[in-house]
């Protein structure tokens, strides 16, 4: 993913990477808390594969 997300520049992820710690921007998390909004507020459900392809071109813009 690109590098240029607001959640990957925060000052928490900076200290952590300072400190040689690893680090992780929550994008999985926020993936699948959209395909189950997607699947309460629609009555499709998507499976995690299926659906990150497309979600992850979303991340970038």
């Amino acid at each position: 993913m690109c590098g240029c997300h607001l959640w990957q520049r925060n000052p928490f992820l900076k200290l952590a990477k300072s400190y040689g710690k690893p680090t992780k921007d929550g994008s999985d998390m926020l993936l699948y808390q959209g395909i189950i909004a997607f699947e309460y507020f629609t009555d499709h459900a998507y499976t995690f594969d299926e659906i990150k392809p497309h979600m992850e071109k979303a991340f970038i813009l």
